[in-house]
């Protein structure tokens, strides 16, 4: 590796991009711990506070698109220091508040930055690692993220019970201005020359088949993404609270137990797709978290705490690092100018997914009184979309692998 490869080292660029993505993940889910105390500082209604949670995720949703455009067009690194630039602007004046307005606004900016962090992170990880490890530093990166969420529930909770909210928030805006200042260290060439991807032996054009093959890994990440989400961020402290009878606090234990097991297991899950192949790796975890799903679904009322926590571990292990996968044999196959849309689309899919997931189960459990045969339905159900769509993904990519009989993924 020459000299100037010395001065640019894809680790540290690699660990900044990632405390970015820490962040939105920490303002994606901080709403959750962070409403009560504005209701009883500010007096705002609990509808304003659900508008207050759930615009970042619709402009979320939203913005993948023109993201994908953008990184495209302009490339990465100036998306992700647009979003830093905008995460600066919203923490500040959300922190600064005093009206529901101004509290709007401010997640208004902060939806925005936190849209524009994974889809150019990841062209950005594969040109700086090669297409030979991108599955164990896209996990990596998802492990460090995946501590802002971590972030968001009991040590938010406890700094927001010791501290006011604009303070903390003067805090956080610091630290957004110093990632945005880091972020003019990154550098978008490629790095490490070592490691051939698929789009190094074939020409600029998709495979024929892919279209196909893309459809079905869109509709299973509505299923897979929907399912985690729906788990993860809305019911999962209701199935605990409600089939095992379990109080906040040990419900929440095992909400934190999913994250600790996302954080561990990513990198592990990307170092096998790594070395036995990415596709292989996802349609194992996928059979895997079927057979997950369907545990949780029997359960009996009576299990003993430690085993719903380990099962909550190997939730948050198989969830967090098993989307990754789809997303770097997506990279595989697109080229550099379709890679980030391609990407971007199937983000926005995976959000669709969970917007269904969330609210369609609202609309399910309204009225009706929740516990142990529901859920088994539910979770039945999340194990049977994942297995059909994981045939179909299996199907289609053999054969579109006609097309490239030289090629192992």
């Amino acid at each position: 590796m020459n000299n100037s490869n010395k001065k640019n080292n894809p680790k540290v660029f690699l660990v900044i991009i990632s405390l970015a993505y820490l962040w939105a993940n920490f303002h994606r889910q901080s709403m959750a711990v962070m409403a009560p105390f504005l209701s009883d500082s500010l007096g705002i209604t609990e509808g304003q506070i659900g508008t207050l949670g759930s615009i970042i995720f619709y402009i979320y949703g939203l913005t993948q698109l023109p993201v994908g455009y953008f990184s495209s067009k302009f490339g990465p690194i100036r998306v992700i220091q647009f979003s830093l630039i905008c995460l600066v602007i919203g923490t500040f004046i959300f922190g600064r508040s005093s009206t529901y307005t101004e509290l709007l606004f401010g997640r208004l900016f902060i939806g925005f930055a936190v849209s524009g962090f994974y889809v150019p992170s990841l062209d950005l990880i594969r040109k700086w690692f090669g297409a030979k490890h991108f599955s164990y530093y896209l996990a990596l990166f998802l492990s460090i993220g995946n501590i802002g969420a971590l972030l968001s529930t009991t040590p938010y909770e406890i700094l927001l019970s010791n501290f006011p909210i604009n303070k903390i928030y003067l805090v956080l805006t610091f630290v957004s201005v110093l990632l945005v200042v880091l972020s003019f260290a990154l550098k978008e060439e490629k790095i490490n020359r070592d490691n051939p991807g698929i789009e190094e032996v074939m020409d600029t054009r998709l495979p024929k088949g892919f279209f196909v093959f893309y459809l079905m890994i869109s509709l299973y990440g509505l299923a897979f993404y929907g399912s985690r989400q729906a788990f993860i961020s809305l019911w999962g402290t209701t199935y605990y609270q409600s089939v095992f009878g379990y109080n906040i606090r040990n419900a929440s234990i095992l909400m934190m137990a999913i994250s600790i097991g996302g954080i561990i297991l990513s990198p592990m899950s990307g170092r096998i797709a790594d070395k036995y192949g990415r596709f292989r790796t996802l349609i194992v975890q996928n059979f895997l978290t079927c057979l997950l799903w369907g545990i949780c679904a029997i359960l009996p009322s009576s299990t003993p705490f430690l085993l719903n926590l380990f099962l909550a571990f190997w939730i948050g292990g198989l969830k967090i690092s098993t989307v990754s996968h789809s997303f770097a044999l997506i990279t595989d196959y697109g080229t550099d100018k379709t890679r980030s849309l391609l990407t971007a689309l199937l983000n926005a899919t995976n959000f669709l997914g969970s917007g269904l997931m969330m609210q369609g189960l609202g609309f399910m459990f309204e009225g009706i009184e929740l516990g142990r045969d529901i859920f088994m339905k539910v979770l039945l159900t999340f194990a049977f979309s994942i297995f059909i769509t994981n045939i179909l993904m299996v199907v289609s990519k053999k054969r579109m692998d006609k097309f490239l009989p030289n090629l192992n993924h």
